[in-house]
C-alpha cells in the first residue's frame, strides 16, 4: 500500500443502500443530498515508476472537483456548465523515491470516470505539487506537539475551465461553505468515497501500534461496503483547528482526497444552515498521528484556492 494510515472508527457501521447512494447511516443524511454527493465523485490514479524504468505502478486515492466560474452553455436551455479546479491530497501526489520501500517517482496524475466497475474514461491533472519531495520542514502541528508531516495537506490542480463531458456540469462539482461558517464539535460530516478494491485489516487499521481487535477481515464489507460502488461514511466533528478538522467517521486507505462536506440531517440549527448542507468545508487526509480512533481532514476557504 503506497497510502498513507487511515482508520476504522466505529466497527457498529453497517453500510446500506439509501436512494442510489450507499451510506453507513441513513439517519444523518437525506436520500437526495446522498444522490446528489454519488456524482461528484472520482478516483484518482497516479502513476509511479522507478527512474528509468518504463513499468508504471498506480498509487490510488480520491480527487474532488470545486465549482468555480459559470461557463457559457453550448446551446439555449443547456445544461448548466462550470469551470472546475481538481483539489487531492498532497500526499497522494509525493515523490517516493525517498522511501526506500517503494523508491519511486510520480510521473502524472489523472481523473478517472467510472461507470461501476467499468472504466469509461479519465482526465489527464495538472497538480505543481505532482512528484514534489516531502521534507521536515513541511510538517504542520496539528495541535498539542502533534504534527502532519505533509503540511497543509491539501493540493490544488490547474482548473479545467472548457467544457468536458461529466466534469463541467454542475452535478460534477463540490462548492465551498460560506466564508463565514464556524467549524465546530459536533457538526455532522461525510466523506464519499469511491472503491476499487476490497477493503482489508491493513487498509483500515491505524498502525502497527493500534492494531485492529476484535474485528474480522470478512466483516469490513458490511461496514464499508463493495469494490465498484461509491459508498458514503458519516460521522461528526470532535476538534475544530483553525488549519484542521478531526472527526469520528469510517475510512480506509485511498479514501484520502475526499471532500468533507456537511450533512443535511441531525445538524446543530444554531451553528449550520440549510444552505450550507452538501457544502465542502475540508479535505479528507488521512488518520490522526497519535489517535487510534479519530480521522482527519484540512480546512479549505475561498481564500486558499488559486
Amino acid at each position: 500500500l503506497m497510502g498513507i494510515a487511515e482508520c476504522l472508527v466505529n466497527p457498529g457501521r453497517v453500510v446500506v443502500r439509501h436512494g442510489f447512494a450507499f451510506v453507513d447511516d441513513k439517519e444523518s443524511i437525506s436520500e437526495e443530498l446522498a444522490d446528489c454527493v454519488v456524482s461528484k465523485v472520482f478516483p484518482l490514479e497516479v502513476e509511479f515508476s522507478r527512474p528509468g524504468s518504463a513499468f508504471v505502478k498506480p498509487g490510488e486515492g480520491q480527487v474532488g472537483l470545486l465549482r468555480r466560474d459559470s461557463l457559457k452553455a453550448t446551446s439555449p436551455g443547456g445544461t448548466p456548465q462550470f469551470a472546475v479546479t481538481p483539489v487531492t491530497a498532497k500526499h497522494n501526489l509525493r515523490s517516493l523515491l525517498t522511501e526506500p520501500k517503494y523508491a519511486m517517482e510520480a510521473r502524472g496524475a489523472r481523473l478517472l470516470v467510472q461507470g461501476g466497475d467499468r472504466l469509461e474514461g479519465w482526465m489527464p491533472l495538472s497538480f505543481d505539487d505532482l512528484n514534489r519531495t516531502i521534507i521536515e520542514h513541511d510538517r504542520e502541528e496539528l495541535r498539542d506537539g502533534v504534527f502532519w508531516r505533509f503540511g497543509h495537506d491539501v493540493s490544488f490542480g490547474k482548473t479545467i475551465g472548457t467544457m468536458t463531458d461529466g466534469i463541467t456540469i454542475e452535478g460534477s462539482s463540490f462548492e465551498l461553505v460560506r466564508d463565514d461558517f464556524v467549524v465546530k464539535p459536533g457538526q455532522r460530516v461525510g466523506i464519499a468515497a469511491y472503491m476499487k478494491r476490497k477493503v482489508s485489516l491493513a487498509m483500515t487499521q491505524h498502525s502497527d501500534v493500534f492494531p485492529l481487535r476484535n474485528v474480522k477481515e470478512e466483516e469490513l464489507a458490511t461496514i464499508f461496503g463493495t469494490p465498484g460502488n461509491v459508498h458514503i461514511y458519516t460521522g461528526k466533528i470532535t476538534f475544530a483547528g483553525d488549519t484542521h478538522v478531526e472527526y469520528d467517521l469510517n475510512s480506509f486507505t485511498s479514501c484520502s482526497g475526499s471532500m468533507v462536506f456537511l450533512l443535511d440531517k441531525q445538524q446543530p440549527e444554531e451553528s449550520v444552515r440549510k444552505e450550507d448542507y452538501g457544502k465542502v468545508i475540508a479535505l479528507h487526509a488521512g488518520a490522526h498521528p497519535r489517535l487510534s480512533n479519530r480521522n482527519l481532514g484540512f480546512r479549505i476557504r475561498m481564500s486558499h484556492l488559486p
